[in-house]
Formats: C-alpha cells, sequence, structure tokens
C-alpha cells in the first residue's frame, strides 16, 4: 500500500467514529448496514457485462436512472445496478428504475468494504457520478479489473482547493480512473490541477439538462397545487432546499412582502426534512400560521407551508410565482437553480453557488437567474416580481428558452461508456 493510501486509511479509521455518530443522528444513514461494510448485497448472476452505476442520493439517481436506460436501449444483454449511499436515494432509486437495474447500498470507503462488495457483484464498468471520488473503492475496482469512470463529473472551486491540498493521494485515485467526462471546462481545468492525465478527461455537458426539461408535467404541477389549497390563485414563493440560518431571513423577507401583498404564501421546502419542526416553530414564533405538507388539510389556508416530505421539490417550482434556491446565502455551494428554469420561473439565489455555476452563468447570460446578496436584495428582487407578472414571465421564459438550449444528455454517456465497456471487454479475452 502506497504512502498516500495508508494515509487515507489510517485518517478513515481515526474519524469513522465521529461521522458514522453524525450521520446517524441527522438520519442520513439507515438500514443496509451489511451491505454497507460489504459482508453481503447483491452477486453476479447473469451472462452478461455488469455495469456498476453509484449515485449519492435522490438528486443523482435521476442521471443514474437516464443512463441507465440509454444503456439499455444500446445494449440489452447488459445487467445493471445502481448504488445509492442515502436511505432516501435507494428509496428514489428503486421507484425510479423499477425493473430496469437492481439496487444496492455503496460500500463504507473503510478497507475491506469496496473489496467485499466488489468480490460478489464483479462489475466489468463501473460509473461514479459528479465528484464520487472514493480512493478505496476506486482503486479496488480498478484492481479488480473493472474499467472506471467519472460521469457527469463536476468539481467546485472550494472541492478542488482540498483535492489539491491532499493532492499526494488524489494524483494517485484519479490514476485508477480510466475516463472522466467533466460538466465544464472548468471543472476539466480543476481535475487537471489535481492530477488527472489529460488524455483521459473530456468535456461532455451536464445530463441533468435534458433531464430537467423531460421531467416538467402540468398535470403533477396542477395536482399538487389542489393539495396544497392552492388553487386560488394566490402568490407563491417557493424557497428550496433551504439549510440552517436561511429560513430565518426568509421569513424576514416574507414579513416585509405581506403588507403588499397579503396573499402571499411562503413554501419552505428545507433540505433535510428532519428540520421541519425547527422551521414551524421559528415561523409561529413570528406570528405567522403555518402547515405542514404531511398532514396538510385540503382547506388550510396557512401563511407558510412546510415540507417534510421526499420527492417533491421539483413540482413544487411548478406552483411558483418566484423561486428561491437555497444553501446559497450560507456558503454550502448552492443547490440547482435549473429546476425552477425548468418551469419557466424566474431564479435567485445567494452568492454561494459553487457547486453549480454551470447553470448559474447560463440563467444569468440569458436574464433569468438573479443572485441575491441577503435579506434586503431578496426582498427587492421578489417585490419587484411579484409586483410585474409580465417581467416575471419574461425572465422564467429566457430560463426556459436558455435551459432548452443547452448541450449534455444521459446518451452521451452511455455512449462514452460503452466504447470504454467494450475495451474493457476485448482486454479480458485476450
Amino acid at each position: 500500500m502506497s504512502p498516500a493510501y495508508l494515509f487515507y486509511n489510517a485518517l478513515t479509521c481515526l474519524a469513522a467514529p465521529a461521522v458514522l455518530a453524525a450521520a446517524l443522528l441527522r438520519g442520513r444513514l439507515r438500514g443496509n448496514w451489511s451491505e454497507r461494510f460489504g459482508f453481503s448485497g447483491p452477486a453476479s448472476g447473469g451472462s452478461g457485462p455488469r455495469v456498476w452505476i453509484h449515485a449519492v442520493s435522490v438528486g443523482e439517481v435521476q442521471v443514474a436512472a437516464a443512463l441507465a436506460e440509454a444503456l439499455k436501449r444500446r445494449a440489452p444483454g447488459l445487467e445493471l445496478w445502481v448504488s445509492t449511499t442515502t436511505a432516501a436515494g435507494r428509496s428514489a432509486a428503486v421507484s425510479a428504475l423499477g425493473g430496469l437495474a437492481g439496487v444496492l447500498t455503496f460500500p463504507f470507503d473503510f478497507s475491506g468494504c469496496p473489496e467485499r462488495a466488489l468480490s460478489r457483484l464483479r462489475p466489468d464498468l463501473v460509473i461514479l457520478l459528479e465528484t464520487e471520488l472514493w480512493p478505496n473503492f476506486i482503486k479496488a475496482a480498478r484492481r479488480s479489473g473493472a474499467a472506471t469512470m467519472l460521469a457527469n463529473g463536476r468539481i467546485s472551486p472550494r472541492s478542488a482547493a482540498g483535492y489539491r491540498r491532499l493532492g499526494f493521494l488524489f494524483r494517485e485515485v484519479l490514476g485508477y480512473l480510466d475516463m472522466m467526462l467533466m460538466i465544464r471546462e472548468e471543472d476539466r481545468d480543476r481535475v487537471l490541477s489535481m492530477g488527472a492525465d489529460p488524455d483521459r478527461v473530456r468535456v461532455a455537458g451536464n445530463a441533468k439538462y435534458a433531464l430537467l426539461r423531460e421531467r416538467v408535467d402540468a398535470d403533477r404541477a396542477g395536482a399538487l397545487r389542489r393539495e396544497y389549497g392552492l388553487d386560488d390563485g394566490r402568490p407563491v414563493l417557493a424557497a428550496g432546499s433551504i439549510r440552517s440560518g436561511e429560513e430565518a431571513l426568509l421569513l424576514e423577507v416574507f414579513l416585509r412582502l405581506r403588507p403588499e401583498f397579503p396573499d402571499l404564501v411562503l413554501v419552505l421546502a428545507p433540505r433535510h426534512v428532519d428540520r421541519a419542526a425547527r422551521i414551524e416553530r421559528l415561523a409561529r414564533d413570528r406570528g405567522l400560521s403555518v402547515g405542514r405538507r404531511s398532514r396538510l388539510g385540503r382547506d388550510e389556508r396557512p401563511d407558510v407551508i412546510v415540507v417534510d416530505v421526499m420527492g417533491e421539490l421539483f413540482y413544487l417550482y411548478g406552483l411558483a410565482d418566484a423561486a428561491f434556491c437555497g444553501a446559497s446565502l450560507v456558503p454550502l455551494g448552492g443547490q440547482n437553480p435549473l429546476e425552477p428554469a425548468a418551469w419557466g420561473r424566474p431564479v435567485l439565489y445567494g452568492p454561494s453557488m459553487e457547486d453549480f455555476l454551470d447553470a448559474r452563468d447560463l440563467l444569468e447570460a440569458a436574464g433569468a437567474g438573479r443572485t441575491v446578496t441577503g435579506p434586503d436584495s431578496l426582498y427587492d428582487e421578489v417585490r419587484s416580481l411579484l409586483a410585474d407578472p409580465a417581467e416575471a414571465r419574461r425572465r422564467g421564459e429566457a430560463g426556459r428558452r436558455a435551459l432548452a438550449g443547452a448541450g449534455g444528455s444521459p446518451d452521451r454517456l452511455a455512449e462514452a461508456a460503452l466504447v470504454l465497456l467494450e475495451e474493457r471487454m476485448r482486454r479480458g479475452k485476450n
């Protein structure tokens, strides 16, 4: 074992108890413990080549499902498996994939866990989505004989700085990847600065763009509007993937808007639903009536609706007159502003958008998205949108057109993956 991997494994052993305890307390890890440690799970069975696609949670599962479908169209004999890390991701994968692919839980990256999982499934190709650079798993996959690929890859400036500080490790990790398909030129430059081989890195666009356009469903949004009791024409400010510290700012802005827009409804969807009770208390402390999605009555008309269920955020943006994407007024990298743009809604977000720079740049170039720096500028922007619906529609349509013209697709990823798989199978026969 190299000195870099010795350091990494010593570090993971020391940090494991605290990291696991924090994840358990937050409800991120539930069940499937034997799979997480690599002791159980699916074993190789079919005669066709096996492909393992890893998607962390709900956000990546949609790309994994579309990629699986594109692979099956081109190579029906493939045996496909999709792994997730979180319980919510696993549930979403089971729902999205149906019988298209098997679902398993991704092993912990502790020494021995990836090796056990890989020896059971014996994939011919491993595809990691976005930024899943797990050193032990990637090395074990390559040593097992599988081809390895990073797809829809993105590296934020914040992440790249951290990886470069551990350059002695990640130069070796990246050397175990046969192909890296990055979203933007900037992502390519960052992964090259981390030590990747330029011959293995390409820019392929963002596969999520095409998926978002396909997911827009006016009928489902209409049904959701009725379930939320919002079919009476009240204006809606939808704030999605909100993180700690942002809900208080949004409630402050909402209270300032109410005198001019007394029918306005604030829909708050926290990134982690276990924070719903705290958000409800914050709203009630400010004298606002609150409804929780999980027990919302059809005839309720609360000032604030707190979304405490999974899987509805994308469609909630379809109800919005103005949309705000969270994790951006706090330094957490932002959330995907293209989700509301897909519905033709004007989009607002804070200055921390490091994880979605390509999406932000696309929308701002079209005049559809705008950065707010705090409660005052958020108030000004929302007030402007509510006071001028025609301008709000114009900006929303500009975002929808920009998204429609953007590149990247699961088909491009599938084509590249099959070339890599064919090379792997040819090597195996020689």
